[in-house]
């Protein structure tokens, strides 16, 4: 998954930085030849067939990790009430033994209330900010629902870079439109 981010940052970042449409078509088959090397090469490690195999082999219980991530709501969620759905239990409040991805887990202890606030917060970057923290939000966000970034100093650590990137960019367009007059 790292890899994987890694490269559609730098990817999203060299297509911004393409200022013709004939540049960005010249690069476009480069990006497609490193891709396909990437998986060409990820394809061939034995690490990579045990992810994949864990992703999608069930055993016994018909158990996968993408069942456990994206299809047992009802079994973490089933018993509660409004009020407890509305507002959660807190910060890491969680049962014991039980693997939350990081949506669910923002539920869980944050609430619809805190959840939907969280999320609004990370659309307003998407919607408004620069190509690199929209593709930085946009996986993070995307991330959510498969892995768990929510303990409290990776919210600090992420949604604090996000929100500086967002202010200093703002700024230096403010600067710059000022400096011109």
């Amino acid at each position: 998954m790292g890899f994987v981010s890694v490269f559609a940052i730098w990817g999203a970042w060299a297509l911004s930085r393409q200022k013709t449409k004939k540049n960005f078509i010249r690069s476009l088959p480069v990006i497609l030849i490193a891709l396909f090397l990437v998986f060409f090469l990820l394809d061939n490690i034995s690490f990579t067939h045990n992810i994949i195999n864990r992703f999608t082999s069930t055993s016994g219980d018909d158990y996968n990790a993408i069942n456990g991530r994206l299809f047992w709501w009802d079994t973490y969620f089933g018993d509660f009430n409004v009020s407890d759905f509305l507002t959660g239990f807190g910060l890491d409040n969680l049962p014991d033994g039980v693997y939350f991805t990081g949506f669910m887990k923002l539920l869980y202890c944050y609430g619809l209330i805190g959840t939907t606030l969280l999320l609004l917060f990370l659309g307003m970057l998407i919607i408004k900010a620069d190509i690199f923290v929209k593709v930085c939000t946009s996986l993070y966000t995307g991330l959510l629902f498969f892995a768990d970034l929510t303990y409290y100093h990776n919210l600090i650590f992420y949604i604090g870079v996000y929100l500086a990137l967002y202010i200093f960019n703002k700024e230096r367009v403010n600067i710059a439109g000022t400096l011109k007059a």
